[in-house]
């Protein structure tokens, strides 16, 4: 019988990051934030906003 394997140390380290910003609500993981969440926790300087926005557009990406 396999037994499933304990998760590692950066793993549960960052679950528990996780967790404090996200307190009690139903949002557990970074992968599920929306766009508005994304943009609330994940705040740019101005030049490296602008940045990004520059390399999306040679780079033909949408936002």
């Amino acid at each position: 019988m396999n037994r499933p394997r304990s998760p590692p140390a950066q793993v549960i380290a960052a679950r528990e990051i996780q967790q404090h910003r996200f307190g009690k609500g139903s949002l557990r993981l970074n992968g599920r934030m929306l766009p508005s969440r994304i943009r609330e926790y994940c705040k740019l300087e101005a030049d490296a906003e602008l940045l990004l926005k520059n390399v999306m557009e040679e780079m033909g990406l949408s936002t």
